[in-house]
């Protein structure tokens, strides 16, 4: 059984005044940076994660057996 808490309507809005205030942060960075701002939200991005893809995943599946 999930044990679920009711969100009430103040919560809901704050959440979502919150998801919007990011947003507007992520089209200000992609104005003023253009491309290069993935590197403010993406680690990483410069070493072998395109070699390494997938692998954490495998070893995740290889460890559920």
């Amino acid at each position: 059984m999930v044990n679920e808490r009711p969100i009430n309507s103040q919560e809901k809005l704050t959440q979502f005044l919150q998801h919007l205030e990011e947003g507007r942060q992520l089209q200000e960075h992609w104005i003023n940076y253009g491309i290069d701002c993935v590197d403010l939200y993406i680690e990483n991005i410069d070493r072998d994660s395109l070699e390494t893809w997938g692998d954490h995943e495998a070893e995740q599946v290889i460890e559920s057996y």
